[in-house]
């Protein structure tokens, strides 16, 4: 659980460590990553703002060995920080978990990725490779990281109450509350005959387009491109707006949110879900919003280095 700056307190990703300001006259651009499945993506950001020298996207073989995986990343950051003209730079990462994110320990395992790093302190593996110190590197959850971006300088700020998720491969749950940032990994609730994720998410959505067609879609782009089966792309997003008001009436109930932030590659197909979706959730909750992403994939490089905006010092530690 990690704090979002309220005017003087910002929280140390994953640990968490609640910061205050200090001064940031000497403060450089920092390096934000985001770790997916299969890519790393890194980005100098500094207050908020992606500056444009340095963004690098590169593919990674999440099966493949330890070694070969953090020479990789390395490769990439210090490439980054080069181009950037950046000096010993601190370097926010994003990471999916099982994770010890203040520790920098990998918990991967039986998630088809990253089983090579099971165990592995990641933080010291990078910061070595790097010629950094380790404090120089922080880890933060992914789910957390986007909205984090988002209510540092995207569709969250200037909010009490906000909640984010990600639509994707997989289901992400975010909560900022009152100043907290926490994952609320709501992927696992349990829904119907399953888990929310089975429903909610790309993968809810080719499996039920191929009940319905008999054709197998790798992905949702797919899908939506089938001019001759328009009729069946209407009701898999038809049910996919059920099965997403459903999970989000209680997600709000439970966090009085003002705000919804949605993201992920399924935002991008918002019109086929997010009217119809808006129109079902206006009624019940009058005082909460939807709206996409304004940073989309920049989210979590933002959220990750939000900890950086300014030069901090540690005031006190929560370990949750």
């Amino acid at each position: 659980m990690c704090h979002i700056p309220p005017p003087d307190v910002v929280t140390k990703a994953a640990g968490c460590e609640a910061i205050r300001k200090m001064s940031n006259t000497d403060q450089q651009p920092v390096i934000g990553v985001d770790i997916g499945g299969s890519h790393l993506t890194a980005a100098v950001v500094d207050n908020g703002i992606i500056l444009p020298q340095g963004r690098s996207r590169i593919k990674v073989n999440p099966h493949a060995p330890a070694a070969e995986i953090f020479d990789l990343w390395a490769k990439c950051l210090t490439e980054v920080s080069a181009v950037a003209g950046l000096r010993l730079p601190k370097i926010g990462i994003a990471m999916p978990g099982p994770f010890e994110y203040a520790a920098g320990i990998s918990r991967i395992r039986g998630l088809n990725k990253y089983e090579s790093l099971y165990g592995i302190n990641v933080k010291n593996e990078l910061a070595g490779r790097l010629q950094l110190p380790a404090e120089n590197l922080i880890f933060i959850n992914d789910a957390e990281a986007f909205l984090l971006g988002e209510v540092y300088a995207g569709s969250g700020a200037g909010f009490d109450r906000v909640i984010g998720i990600t639509l994707g491969t997989g289901l992400g749950s975010a909560s900022a509350l009152d100043g907290v940032v926490k994952d609320e990994n709501r992927a696992v609730v349990p829904y119907l005959d399953s888990f929310a994720e089975a429903y909610i998410s790309t993968r809810g959505l080719t499996g039920r387009f191929e009940e319905l067609t008999g054709l197998a879609c790798k992905d949702l782009k797919a899908i939506i491109t089938l001019d001759n089966h328009q009729k069946e792309v209407r009701e898999v997003f038809s049910e996919f707006t059920v099965h997403l008001e459903n999970f989000l009436s209680d997600f709000i109930s439970d966090t009085r949110a003002e705000v919804v932030v949605i993201g992920g590659n399924i935002a991008r197909a918002d019109s086929w879900f997010l009217p119809e979706l808006q129109n079902r959730l206006r009624s019940r909750f009058p005082g909460t919003s939807l709206r996409l992403t304004e940073l989309w994939e920049d989210a979590a490089l933002v959220g990750a280095t939000a900890v950086f905006a300014e030069k901090y010092s540690r005031s006190e530690i929560q370990n949750t």
